[in-house]
């Protein structure tokens, strides 16, 4: 993994140098994995309810659930999470009961359970961003 990263950096130099050089763009390099999903980000507004702050293989985690209301005024619950700066953010920031807006996408997990053997299925909002600390483009 650190020789990819490091031939990952070193294209990255040539190409600010090839740039800086002689002002010509590089040529555009493929950057997302062809499997990748490519779908745009959600916009979740609700209510926060069981938050939690943990480490996950290594990383800072962010869960909680959101309550988004619904036509007839109840709320419909969904799982929530995010990762590393944003997990460390939201959990210096994120409190029950606050009302925030998250951007990101759902993504499907599966599992088997260990009990009855079945294949268990949900789907978790995976937090790029909330609302407000949109990371700068």
């Amino acid at each position: 993994m650190a020789t990819d990263t490091t031939a990952r950096a070193v294209e990255l130099l040539q190409e600010a140098i090839s740039l800086l050089s002689n002002g010509t763009p590089p040529k555009p390099t493929e950057r997302v994995k062809p499997d990748q999903d490519q779908t745009e980000l959600i916009e979740l507004k609700g209510i926060v309810d069981y938050p939690l702050y943990r480490e996950a293989k290594g990383y800072p985690l962010f869960t909680f659930n959101i309550g988004l209301e619904r036509i007839d005024g109840r709320r419909q619950w969904h799982k929530c999470q995010c990762w590393r700066d944003t997990a460390v953010w939201a959990f210096q920031n994120v409190l029950k009961d606050d009302e925030v807006v998250v951007f990101g996408q759902w993504k499907p997990n599966e599992w088997v359970d260990k009990d009855t053997g079945e294949v268990r299925r949900n789907q978790v909002f995976n937090i790029v961003y909330f609302g407000g600390d949109k990371p700068s483009e």
